[in-house]
């Protein structure tokens, strides 16, 4: 079983807890199940939790479902938007890996950029 809701929550809310003024995060969701086993989280839950920590501006997400579509199945239910969301097949796994470290180090970059043009 993938109880992917009780863990979003418990980690979710265990980094936003130890996060500390300036601290920004990204959260990679990467999964090859739906959910279908949580006990202490409803998608209502962290579907609330998504959207406040977005709300934030100091968090991005981004899900990966392997070999499903993990936004009409989860990502739609959890306020993730369809950009947020990435359908891969697992036989393309390394290419699907590397584009998205790709996409991450731009992200990264342009955090940099922001963070000396301020100071």
């Amino acid at each position: 079983g993938t109880a992917l809701l009780d863990a979003l929550g418990a980690c979710l809310n265990e980094i936003n807890d130890q996060m500390e003024d300036g601290d920004d995060a990204v959260a990679v969701i990467l999964t090859d199940g739906e959910e279908n086993s949580s006990r202490m989280y409803t998608y209502d839950y962290v579907g609330g939790l998504i959207k406040h920590l977005k709300s934030t501006e100091r968090w991005k997400f981004k899900m990966l479902g392997a070999d499903f579509d993990s936004f009409t199945s989860i990502g739609s239910k959890i306020n993730l938007t369809i950009s947020e969301n990435l359908f891969f097949k697992k036989s393309a796994m390394k290419e699907t890996m590397d584009c998205e470290m790709a996409n991450f180090s731009k992200f990264i970059a342009e955090k940099k950029i922001k963070f000396d043009e301020e100071f």
